[in-house]
């Protein structure tokens, strides 16, 4: 009895490493699938990542010219108010190390950055048409929302 369970227990070892070598380990293929080209706030000014913003907006949505310079617009307000934030986290963080926001200083910052948001959203309604809007809608949940991925291939 002792044999066959040794005997069995070896075929199945056997198995299991007999399989195929080749196939990409999930962290690796997690990578590979969720992997997007983003622009870096290190490599470019506001204004060129508003650039690269309204014109991937364009390919998009069919924006045009006029649109185009109205999004650019809007893209770099919202760049530049983003970086006036992180400017204002950065020099608090230097100041006092390790000092915790207070509640009143975390409800500030998530006020001002809803409504920021709120703001880019109806600029955006006013510039871009029904179609346009609904299409930039389902974008935005898009990258919001987690991306699904598939570990079989």
């Amino acid at each position: 009895m002792k044999t066959l369970v040794l005997l069995a227990l070896t075929f199945l070892t056997l198995h299991v490493t007999a399989q195929n070598k080749d196939r990409i380990p999930v962290k690796q293929h997690k990578i590979k699938e969720v992997k997007r080209t983003k622009i870096k706030q290190h490599n470019f000014s506001a204004e060129e990542r508003a650039e690269i913003q309204s014109k991937r907006m364009t390919l998009q949505l069919d924006l045009n010219n006029k649109q185009q310079n109205q999004v650019k617009a809007a893209i770099l307000r919202q760049i530049k108010s983003r970086q006036e934030l992180a400017e204002e986290t950065k020099n608090k963080k230097t100041l006092a190390k390790r000092e915790k926001l207070t509640k009143e200083e975390k409800l500030k910052r998530i006020n001002k950055r809803l409504d920021n948001q709120i703001a880019m959203k109806s600029k955006m309604k006013s510039i871009l048409n029904a179609e346009q809007y609904e299409k930039w809608q389902k974008n935005l949940a898009r990258k919001k929302r987690p991306i699904a991925i598939s570990y079989r291939q």
